[in-house]
């Protein structure tokens, strides 16, 4: 319907249907759908894929019928049909990352901060050394951009990313000790960063976020 990715263009698409529901009856004909190019914005090409969806698929009605992504769901009046499929939205809305405090290391001003030296401390101040780095998923575009969060607080990130590691400020009367765990990532009504507003500060997609985590972090899923 307009992203000339996978499946049919719209204009063979009729032939095609009929094609796959005359196939091999060893095949389960369950749904029928397509995917939005543009539904994270107002895009003219979003009514006009919505448009074509409902003409190309009206004669099969007994076919299940999705459209609308995260966004989609969201933005798009009249695209739910039978199914949504919601990807980003369902972990930005449960989703936490954290990692241990390794190390607290107090700083007088002036003193270099991470491989390159690309921070120098203003004042007289802790550094602190978080449990994770871009080993496991942790891009090296967020040194010295962004925060985590630990006890509704919120400390910048200071230094290069490094492999296992990466290094934050804290005020020199902090309360912070290394049995605390820093927030990476946060949902919606929580405090911490949450993915899209990591994603804004480097200008990156939060989906490439959301997949990139290694194997070395640990995954707990509760219900």
């Amino acid at each position: 319907t307009g992203m000339a990715r996978l499946g049919t263009p719209w204009e063979t698409s009729e032939q095609t249907i009929a094609s796959w529901l005359a196939s091999s009856d060893q095949i389960i004909k369950e749904g029928i759908y397509s995917h939005f190019a543009n539904s994270d914005i107002s895009h003219e090409l979003n009514n006009t894929q919505l448009e074509r969806f409902i003409n190309q698929t009206k004669p099969h009605s007994r076919s299940i019928k999705h459209l609308a992504n995260s966004d989609g769901v969201s933005n798009i009046q009249n695209s739910h049909f039978d199914l949504v499929r919601i990807g980003l939205n369902a972990y930005q809305n449960s989703f936490t990352l954290t990692a241990p405090i390794r190390k607290l290391q107090f700083a007088k001003k002036g003193t270099a901060v991470g491989y390159g030296s690309t921070y120098i401390t203003d004042e007289d101040c802790y550094v602190g050394v978080v449990g994770i780095g871009y080993a496991d998923g942790i891009s090296t575009q967020y040194s010295n951009k962004g925060f985590v969060t630990i006890n509704q607080q919120n400390y910048p990130i200071i230094g290069k990313i490094c492999m296992d590691m990466f290094m934050i400020k804290l005020p020199a009367s902090t309360s912070v000790s290394t049995a605390d765990k820093a927030i990476i990532i946060s949902p919606d009504d929580e405090p911490g960063m949450t993915a899209s507003e990591m994603a804004s500060i480097t200008d990156q997609n939060p989906r490439e976020i959301m997949t990139r985590f290694s194997k070395r972090i640990k995954r707990i899923i509760t219900t």
